[in-house]
């Protein structure tokens, strides 16, 4: 078995909203994780970076609503 390491991804979305011209914000966030190497480490920052889009496009939801 080999030992993990502690990695840290620097995340940053751009928020955009449908119909309307330019940047309306940025986000940023910084998750701190244990992995087996670089390549398992940067897949799971993408994974992180994903399901933060996801929790964006869900509030803005419920603010529509």
């Amino acid at each position: 078995m080999r030992s993990k390491q502690w990695y840290y991804a620097q995340l940053r979305w751009a928020v955009m909203v449908e119909g309307k011209q330019g940047l309306r914000a940025w986000k940023e966030a910084v998750h701190i994780f244990l992995s087996e190497d670089e390549q398992t480490a940067f897949q799971q920052a993408l994974e992180i970076g994903r399901l933060g889009e996801d929790t964006e496009r869900c509030s803005r939801q419920l603010m529509k609503s």
